[in-house]
């Protein structure tokens, strides 16, 4: 693995797209999305693969950032589970409430 330092003079590791989910413990469609954003520095390697640069404290396990995105990610998938679970019965009940006996 390759690494950098960025112009603060921080250290920063090369990642591939799959190295740096791993890492964030995110989809490797969040990585990307956060390249697009310009949230993570970059580069295209000559092999046509993108690569991001993660410094430590952007991977340590106790990383206030990234808690969050991991409990963001589960907040999603949650509450679409919930809404999944939920919108039959809101279905029903809203027929109902249009008809009253």
């Amino acid at each position: 693995m390759d690494s950098r330092t960025d112009k603060n003079g921080r250290w920063a590791q090369k990642l591939t797209l799959d190295q740096a989910a791993k890492k964030l413990r995110i989809k490797r469609e969040s990585v990307y999305k956060r390249v697009q954003r310009g949230t993570l520095p970059y580069t295209k390697g000559s092999d046509g693969n993108v690569y991001v640069y993660l410094d430590r404290a952007t991977f340590t396990e106790d990383s206030p950032e990234n808690d969050a995105a991991r409990n963001s990610e589960k907040r999603g998938c949650i509450l679409r589970s919930s809404e999944a679970r939920v919108a039959p019965h809101l279905k029903n009940f809203r027929k109902k409430d249009a008809h009253p006996p």
